[in-house]
């Protein structure tokens, strides 16, 4: 889904303009609130919304973050 601004609605893939841009992706760390470990890291576009964000959400199946599950990030001042 797609939200136009003028229209102040949701509007379809069907119903949108697709114009391909260049962007650049920021790699993020979220550190844990313990201390301990390396944190978790993501890929984003929108770096900025890191000290908004709550929560990061991984399968709790996957190897790779199961030391994160469960685990809190540490707060922004």
């Amino acid at each position: 889904m797609n939200w136009c601004p003028r229209c102040r609605t949701a509007l379809s893939d069907l119903e949108t303009v697709h114009e391909p841009t260049k962007g650049k992706l920021y790699t993020v760390r979220y550190p844990f609130a313990d201390g301990k470990g390396n944190g978790i890291e993501v890929a984003t576009t929108r770096p900025e919304t890191m000290l908004g964000d709550t929560a990061v959400a991984v399968h709790p199946d996957d190897d790779r973050y199961r030391a994160a599950v469960g685990r809190l990030r540490r707060r922004f001042r």
